[in-house]
């Protein structure tokens, strides 16, 4: 999603906030930005060695507010000695330098041709963002969000048996997962979280989490765009889980003293 929305901004010889980037992804929390944004970051790396070809870091269009700078992680990206030692200033003069070499690259459609992603505009994100189609599970209106997780359950079962796995639904047990996939064997717990739009934000329940930390047949599946016809499937061992999100409350119990 985000790739797309730079590659606009890169034509317009536009530069984004990162708040304004988070807000057009409806992402809540600007700072998870920094695991999208570095993804971009060496995906480029790689696709730029396999066209023996350098491609400007398009994510450094990306800049905070108060310091009209990328953030830290960009020094990754560019071939500039003692750049996390300059001054702000001097920064910026570097930045400006590379933001010229990012408008001026004429192969941004066949950067997202490569990568198999569909050009956007900002303007399409936000059209699609007010339909819901970017909604995370469990933040939406609950009759939509069990019919997203209804969809992503399906497509998890047919997926596990069309890869010989016999399944059994757990769902209604409520023991932190959903599925027992069983083959040759071995079993084991998958967690379903449908999601209707392609971020792979969701919510997760204490019991899921313990689920993850102590079960070692423990599986997350997130399903993206669980309503569309191409469903995105994305399983998390439990380890993966706990190392690869940030797990944040979002609500307390309240109980009479």
């Amino acid at each position: 999603m985000a790739l797309p929305v730079l590659v606009t901004l890169a034509r317009q010889g536009a530069k984004i906030y990162y708040e304004d980037l988070a807000q057009q992804l409806g992402i809540s929390n600007p700072r998870v930005l920094n695991y999208v944004l570095g993804s971009i970051g060496q995906t480029l790396l790689e696709l730029g060695r396999r066209w023996d070809e350098a491609i400007p870091p398009i994510q450094s269009l990306v800049i905070n507010r108060q310091q009209q700078l990328p953030g830290e992680g960009v020094e990754f990206f560019i071939d500039e000695a003692d750049y996390g030692k300059m001054s702000d200033p001097e920064k910026r003069r570097v930045v400006d330098r590379l933001h010229g070499a990012v408008w001026r690259f004429q192969k941004w459609d066949a950067v997202l041709s490569a990568l198999q992603i569909a050009p956007t505009s900002i303007r399409t994100a936000k059209a699609l963002r007010k339909r819901g189609r970017y909604q995370g599970g469990g933040y939406g209106d609950p009759k939509r969000n069990r019919i997203v997780e209804a969809a992503a359950v399906k497509s998890v079962k047919r997926h596990l048996r069309n890869h010989g796995y016999k399944v059994k639904s757990r769902e209604s047990e409520r023991i932190g997962y959903d599925l027992d996939a069983t083959r040759n064997g071995s079993t084991l717990h998958i967690e379903v979280k449908g999601v209707a739009g392609q971020i792979t934000e969701f919510l997760i329940t204490k019991g899921e989490v313990n689920r993850a930390k102590d079960d070692l047949a423990f599986q997350l599946c997130v399903v993206t765009r669980a309503l569309s016809r191409v469903p995105l499937l994305n399983f998390y061992p439990g380890k993966q889980l706990l190392a690869g999100f940030r797990l944040e409350p979002t609500a307390f119990r309240a109980t009479p003293k």
